[in-house]
């Protein structure tokens, strides 16, 4: 059945069409529409008036003949293009030639043979047909190729009018970062035109900066990853200082999906910066006042705290900016503070200080004085206000108070000996403890001048006489008689007292008994020799302070640290010793240390300081009050331990914790961090954006929850099974999982790893990889190659039934045929040639001429069909290599390991036909002297090689003529097996094919 029977029109120039009426008749009757003409010129007219899929052509008719009537079809444009086939009973070389030079496509000899005419218009109708549909899918996808064209320049008209007028700076790169565009924009913000940039790289067009080498540096890993980036560029600006350019870097990409270059989109934000710069700069000075401040509305909530308020209330600034000033303010009311702030706006200031109460946290309350202003802002009235804690100043009055009232009473219970002398040295007033201290009435001591010999201490007017002179006070130490006779230490202040007129009327001795610490300072000595030992040796660095902040005593670690004496730093203040290139930290060190000696309150800070070999180094200060016996505080104790390593490492894992959050939360693939309970329950302890977008779950549900109470269903059961499995596993898995989620059915690829605290593992980190859309094509893939292999396996099937039927045509038909005008020319030779030597000659050629078409007959059948395949695969090899051998000159031998091996049809055919195209290519390229043919079993497949000593080729380099090899694995992949290719340049070639062996069957 002919593949156009509806469609097909065939036109036969002709002019004894008589001749070929069986052949008309054959034709109708299988469908096709015939139309005939008996000359060139009716033939051509026809030609163009019925546009016939193919013509039927005599070469031999009368006016022009069908070599000419063919050239001009050809050369007319509606048949140009229709196949022409000669009939022809001239069947010389010559002829042929010429007819296919007129251009014809093939032709048949007169008288012509029904089946081989069928056969020769149907395959031309066929290739007619292909041919036609090849030219028209080519205007197609020329006219598909004109759409695209169209469409992308008309998109990158879009994008040059949106870049040529967008306020951002556009720039493009390829793939070498070398500039091929740059918007006007970014030609201003460079300095440079494009013209002058075009082709080069940022480091060629700013040799030198290291800034630019960074950039080209995240440039080149968008290129590389495909991942955007971001980068903050600084360049130098006029004369209102350097600008600030965000720009963001994304990857091009062309029709193929492959990276092309980068498209960079800089923006500046140097008035943002700004900004935030004198924003920071105004929150860091109100949160560095003593003060608080609060900023209120005129609804009386706290719209602004600074960290003196928060230190002093005790709230978080949250909680202060969510409360009012009623909470915190138990004496005032919203009418009374509105009332003010009214009052303020119609004077200008507010009037004067006011004081009130505070109330912290705790729920204690402490005096305050008040000090506001207000302004309106974006039409909002606001009261800024200062508020001074002023309970240390309540205090001191209350104090001073308390200690006006009692001076008399400490005076006449004191246990301390007063003595008060006028300018004459005598005694005008004595306390009783002056009297009970040396036993002595009062009579006795009131108006008697000191002398030496005085029952009252020794000889101190000398001392007396410095201070009414001087008006300083003076200081000693005496020693005196006790009424018991023993003998006793006094500490003695000699204290002026002044006249209305300023100078000195009277001193006040007052005496302290100090025999007992006098008793005790031996004991003090070896403590402090005791203390001393211990300082030395110490690797800490040890100072003690006196009460103004001098040094009494530094460690030679001390010493050691800061390059000079000991002895060079006593009696100096940290201000003057310290040894810091900053002084901020030289600031906080001198606050520490006096918060101490005026409170005797412990300070713990850390302070950056310049060792004198080592450069900067971090030291944790401890200060620590000291005491006399009376608990008065007389010093501090500032202990320093060099914490430089230990600062290192935590800002080490500070930035290791950063560098984790960034790669956590900005990952493309949804990443999670599990708790592994004793119990053998599992809880997410961190998820990031990437798998909760994946699942569908969003991350607030996940995080804090176990598992199997956040994943639905059937999904918690697999989840949790992988982590048990890798929990058992105690290493590394890696497996495909899918599941039924909030988001659909999708597929991962999950990587899970366990991690160990004191040998047992406390926790997961997974990766999972959303392949479902992976997985969704490789199916598609899939399917379409087993189409398209199904495809091919059935082309195949029909060619090789088309060969087989052709040879056996020209092998039965065509030979029988031959074979009797052999006989036929034998007879008429012994009957008429023996007295006609001309006669003889021409049947003796015509003899020769036969034998000839008989072997090429037999050639073609045996090339479209050996018949060595129905004797099976082993002697079809053996067949074709004697026929290679014989035919190129190569020594070719088949080695068959058993030749009684059988196997189906289809794949001995597609054996067969490896081998001869691999014989081929052996022939064309290798330039080989032997060729082996190996077939055999190899483990549970059979085996089949062909090897050569030829020049060889490297296998992995791609040749767009390497159809024969795409072939050769089509083949075997038909037959569920592979190809498996061995060479090298010089090393000779073996293409080996496998199949499997359960579908061969062996006949014993």
């Amino acid at each position: 059945m002919t593949l156009f029977p509806e469609t097909a029109t065939l036109l036969i120039i002709d002019d004894t069409p008589s001749n070929l009426s069986v052949v008309v008749s054959l034709f109708e009757d299988r469908g096709y529409r015939v139309s005939i003409a008996q000359d060139g010129e009716e033939g051509m007219q026809r030609a163009q008036l019925l546009q016939p899929d193919l013509i039927l052509l005599d070469v031999m008719m009368p006016g022009i003949d069908g070599f000419e009537a063919c050239r001009r079809l050809k050369r007319q444009p509606g048949t140009s293009d229709i196949p022409v086939i000669f009939m022809t009973a001239l069947a010389s070389a010559e002829h042929k030639v010429k007819g296919f030079q007129a251009g014809a496509v093939d032709y048949v000899a007169k008288p012509l043979q029904i089946d081989e005419v069928m056969a020769r218009v149907d395959t031309h109708l066929k290739l007619h047909a292909a041919q036609k549909k090849l030219a028209e899918h080519n205007e197609e996808l020329e006219r598909r190729v004109a759409e695209r064209t169209a469409e992308l320049a008309a998109r990158e008209r879009e994008f040059r009018t949106l870049a040529e007028n967008a306020p951002d700076e556009i720039a493009r790169h390829d793939r070498q970062c070398r500039y091929f565009y740059i918007n006007p924009q970014h030609e201003r913000t460079l300095g440079v035109l494009v013209d002058d940039i075009a082709g080069k790289t940022p480091a060629e067009v700013f040799p030198g900066d290291r800034k630019v080498l960074a950039y080209q540096a995240v440039m080149q890993r968008v290129i590389e990853t495909g991942l955007p980036a971001e980068y903050e560029a600084i360049l130098p600006g006029g004369g209102d200082g350097p600008h600030y350019h965000n720009i963001r870097l994304a990857a091009e990409r062309g029709a193929d999906g492959e990276i092309t270059g980068v498209l960079a989109i800089g923006r500046d934000i140097t008035a943002i910066k700004r900004a935030e710069r004198e924003l920071h700069l105004l929150n860091r000075a109100l949160d560095n006042s003593f003060d608080a401040t609060y900023l209120v509305d005129f609804d009386l909530r706290l719209r602004y705290v600074n960290e003196a308020a928060v230190r002093e209330l005790g709230y978080s600034r949250q909680e202060l900016q969510s409360m009012s000033l009623l909470d915190i303010d138990p004496n005032v009311t919203r009418e009374m503070v509105q009332g003010l702030m009214q009052q303020t706006a119609a004077a200008g200031r507010f009037p004067g200080t006011v004081e009130s109460q505070h109330r912290r946290k705790d729920g204690t309350t402490f005096p305050i004085e008040i000090g506001a202003s207000t302004f309106i802002y974006e039409g909002e009235s606001l009261f800024l206000t200062a508020v001074r804690n002023i309970t240390e100043r309540k205090e001191a009055e209350q104090r001073l108070h308390e200690k006006s009232e009692a001076i008399r009473a400490v005076v006449e219970n004191s246990p301390d000996p007063i003595v008060r002398y006028d300018a004459q040295l005598r005694r005008v007033y004595v306390n009783p403890a002056t009297q009970r201290l040396f036993g002595l009435p009062h009579e006795r001591i009131l108006g008697e001048t000191q002398e030496a010999g005085s029952p009252l201490y020794g000889d101190i007017r000398p001392m007396l006489k410095q201070v009414f002179e001087s008006g300083k006070e003076c200081r000693t130490e005496q020693p005196f008689r006790k009424t018991d006779g023993q003998q006793g230490w006094g500490d003695l202040r000699l204290v002026p007292e002044f006249g209305p007129d300023g100078s000195v009327a009277t001193v006040l001795l007052i005496g302290h008994d100090v025999t007992d610490r006098k008793r005790s300072e031996d004991a003090l000595a070896a403590r402090e020799r005791e203390f001393r030992t211990l300082a030395e040796h110490i690797p800490d660095t040890i100072i003690r302070y006196d009460a103004q902040g001098r040094k009494i005593y530094v460690n030679t670690a001390v010493a050691n640290f800061i390059g000079a004496e000991a002895d060079s730093l006593i009696g100096r203040t940290p201000q003057e010793t310290l040894p810091t290139r900053r002084a901020d930290q030289a600031d906080a060190y001198v606050a520490n240390l006096r918060h101490t000696l005026d409170s005797g309150e412990p300070r713990e800070t850390e302070v950056l300081l310049h060792h004198a070999k080592l450069g900067e180094r971090v030291l944790n200060v401890k200060f620590v009050a000291e005491r006399d016996e009376s608990g008065e505080i007389v010093g501090a104790l500032m202990v320093g331990r060099d914490i430089t390593a230990m600062k290192a490492i935590e800002s080490e894992l500070m930035e290791r914790e950063q560098r984790y959050r960034e790669i956590f939360d900005n990952a493309v693939e949804g990443m999670y961090l599990l708790e592994v309970t004793e119990n053998g329950r599992f809880r997410n302890i961190d998820v990031n954006p990437a798998l909760a977008k994946s699942t569908g779950i969003p991350r607030e549900a996940m995080i804090g929850q176990f598992v199997d109470d956040t994943v639905p269903g059937e999904a918690a059961r697999q989840t949790v099974e992988k982590y048990r499995r890798c929990v058992v596993a105690g290493e590394t898995i890696t497996e495909n999982i899918e599941l039924d989620l909030p988001a659909g059915k999708r597929c991962y690829l999950s990587t899970i790893t366990p991690i160990y605290f004191g040998g047992r593992i406390h926790r997961l980190i997974g990766i999972s990889r959303d392949i479902t859309d992976l997985k969704r094509v490789q199916r598609e893939l899939e399917e379409s190659r087993a189409q398209l292999r199904g495809l091919t396996a059935r082309r195949e099937e029909t060619r090789e039934e088309e060969r087989k039927y052709i040879a056996r045509e020209v092998h039965d038909e065509l030979g029988q045929i031959l074979t009797g005008l052999q006989l036929n020319v034998s007879v008429l030779t012994h009957k008429f040639a023996a007295d006609s030597p001309p006669l003889r000659e021409q049947l003796k050629e015509t003899m020769m001429l036969t034998d000839k078409a008989l072997g090429v007959a037999r050639n073609v059948a045996s090339a479209l069909r050996p018949a060595a395949l129905d004797m099976g695969i082993a002697s079809a090899l053996e067949w074709l290599a004697g026929r290679f051998g014989k035919n190129t000159g190569i020594q070719c031998e088949a080695h068959i390991e058993d030749m009684d091996i059988q196997i189906e049809e289809s794949q001995a055919i597609a054996l067969f036909r490896i081998v001869q195209e691999s014989l081929t290519n052996v022939a064309r390229h290798a330039k080989a002297g032997r060729v082996d043919i190996l077939f055999g079993k190899a483990g549970d497949d059979y085996s089949l090689k062909v090897r050569d000593n030829g020049a060889g080729f490297d296998p992995r380099a791609k040749s767009k003529d390497s159809f024969g090899l795409v072939g050769m694995r089509e083949r075997a992949l038909l037959l569920g097996g592979e190809v498996i290719i061995n060479s090298k340049p010089g090393g000779g070639t073996e293409i080996e094919v496998r199949i499997p062996a359960h579908n061969v069957s062996r006949i014993s």
